[in-house]
């Protein structure tokens, strides 16, 4: 049987997943089937496949320094070294394994691209698979702090050189590959999607929330934008609430929560932190509407699955959005607060309106299922092992 190592060493916080994380994992019960599957990370990378994957084997290592601090500080200091540890237990690994070997690298930061790569200069006959999600744009057009966009900037575009260099195969979401494509020759991208949960046709919907947004809580996922915005629905609509489901740095949900009071709003938004799959679909199919004010970043799994539960999605037009055609989508200018508010409001106060549009989103909703994405993989994966 063939072997895949996964490398996933790039999860920093304890509370936050994001849709990048789960990926291989939910893929995993059907990856298990034709590969015998090895993982390589912490025990944060553990715990998310122990939650959305099936029993793989673990090859885990500590972080050295800061391993319990939640701040985005130190999460330069800590790739390095993760990028030193995991080095060392995958060549170790493939040394010890036997038959194929296929290193999958489970995103495009460099903790997870230079183990592959120093192991494809050692093992050249191994195959080496890459994932691109987005384009990480200059670090001055980013809402970040200027220094942190500026490390993710450059060393996602040297992760991009080693992948070039070296990968087999790299797989990229659909909505990036316009944004890649004049990177990487053509016969190493392979465009690729993202699969959703399964919904009971006939489950009625508990209407509970007026809206819901579902993400990290981190600057350039346009959280803060958030709390003006529903500022002005609440002054037209006194009791409409939101909630907010997503981990984050300590920084930032204190920052999160400090703005909630400052708008007056702790009787509108709650914050209910990283939830459980469960619990997270429990909450969005009782919800009226999703919104997503991210500014940038790949296919947002909350909008896809908020569309199979007929939840329709008010969104920033970010390019994740602008280059799919998600059903139930209705996107404002990034940035324009009063007209995402006017929205929301209309659509919370004409009942008829909404519940057309809610009919609309459910029927279009059409996303391919893990399994599908699964086969899409393993058939590339086939067409490799052929080549070489």
């Amino acid at each position: 049987m063939e072997k895949i190592i996964v490398l996933q060493n790039c999860i920093l916080l304890t509370n936050s997943v994001s849709g990048g994380d789960i990926i291989f994992p939910k893929m995993s019960p059907y990856l298990t089937k034709q590969f015998e599957v090895h993982v390589v990370g912490n025990k944060l990378t553990k715990s998310i496949w122990t939650t959305y994957g099936a029993k793989t084997s673990f090859h885990l290592y500590h972080d050295i320094f800061f391993g319990s601090s939640q701040r985005l500080l130190f999460g330069p200091l800590k790739y390095l070294l993760r990028t030193y540890q995991s080095t060392r237990m995958l060549l170790s690994l493939i040394k010890k394994l036997d038959g194929r070997i296929i290193i999958y690298s489970s995103s495009d930061y460099f903790p997870d691209i230079i183990p592959a790569f120093i192991a494809k200069i050692f093992y050249p006959q191994s195959l080496w698979v890459g994932r691109i999600y987005h384009l990480i744009p200059l670090p001055w057009k980013r809402e970040n702090p200027f220094l942190y966009s500026l490390f993710s900037f450059l060393s996602q575009r040297a992760s991009f050189l080693l992948l070039r260099l070296k990968a087999n195969k790299v797989f990229v979401l659909k909505n990036a590959y316009k944004n890649v494509k004049g990177i990487f020759p053509s016969h190493l991208l392979k465009t690729t999607s993202v699969g959703t949960i399964s919904r009971k046709k006939k489950q009625a919907r508990e209407i509970l929330y007026d809206s819901i947004s579902i993400g990290t809580i981190s600057q350039n996922r346009g959280v803060f934008d958030l709390i003006p915005i529903w500022r002005l629905v609440v002054d037209e609509l006194p009791n409409a609430k939101l909630v907010l489901v997503g981990g984050g740095s300590s920084e930032y949900i204190q920052k999160l929560e400090l703005k909630i009071r400052k708008y007056h709003l702790h009787r509108n938004i709650s914050y209910l932190g990283s939830l459980s799959e469960k619990r997270l679909h429990s909450v969005l199919k009782k919800s009226k509407l999703h919104l997503s004010t991210r500014r940038e970043g790949g296919a947002s799994i909350p909008t896809l699955e908020a569309a199979i539960w007929g939840v329709p999605t008010v969104a920033y037009a970010s390019s994740a959005f602008k280059k799919r055609n998600i059903p139930g989508c209705i996107l404002v200018p990034t940035g324009m607060h009063m007209l995402f508010a006017k929205k929301i409001i209309s659509l919370i106060s004409d009942k008829k309106r909404y519940h057309e549009l809610a009919k609309k989103t459910k029927r279009a909703s059409k996303q391919p299922s893990w399994k599908y994405i699964t086969e899409t993989f393993t058939k590339e994966i086939e067409k490799l092992t052929l080549i070489q």
